[in-house]
């Protein structure tokens, strides 16, 4: 495998920096349109508008809270031991990672799916809305671990110099959503 395009350590960082920066920046784009289209679907079910304009004002972010910040604690690290030559450190790092995911994402699992009514009350759901946030928390719950999965995998790629795989990996939901709707 060729490091030299993904190797910060050598040559142009700027240059390289930027063409890393392009594919994370259309990621993050490409993801609000996709929010904004779950928003516009629900809002469009006339007898859910009290949930979607709650959806809209306070949208469940736990995978933005703990998963991201692990995620991107997983990409330094890879990208730590590449800069520092320790390629053999980079399989043990991603077994671990992958367990500590997989217990993170059973957690969350279990406490959004269980305690889905709670967690909506907390979110100070109105009332009218309340059966149908705790049933968008569970459907939340029940999707965790993909969003999980997708998260530690872009983390991989981008540890190891590859910003445009994670871009190509969020593309396959939207096209199922797509293909659904």
């Amino acid at each position: 495998m060729d490091h030299s395009k993904s190797d910060f350590t050598q040559g142009s960082i700027l240059k390289k920096l930027t063409l890393f920066m392009i594919p994370v920046l259309g990621a993050l784009i490409y993801k609000r349109p996709m929010e904004r289209l779950i928003y516009l679907l629900l809002e469009d079910l006339e007898q859910q508008q009290d949930f979607s304009s709650f959806y809209r004002k306070s949208s469940f972010k736990l995978d933005n809270i703990v998963v991201t910040q692990f995620a991107m604690g997983i990409t330094v690290l890879i990208a730590r031991y590449i800069g520092e030559k320790k390629m053999n450190s980079i399989g043990a790092l991603i077994g671990g990672a992958t367990v500590v995911f997989a217990i993170i994402s059973a957690i969350i699992f279990v406490v959004m799916i269980m305690l889905a009514s709670p967690i909506s009350t907390l979110m100070q759901a109105p009332k009218e809305a309340l059966g149908l946030t705790a049933t968008y928390v569970r459907i939340c719950g029940a999707g965790i671990f993909f969003i999980v999965a997708y998260n530690l995998l872009s983390a991989i790629f981008r540890g190891l110099g590859d910003s445009k795989s994670p871009l190509y990996l969020w593309q396959l939901p939207v096209l199922l959503i797509l293909l659904v709707i």
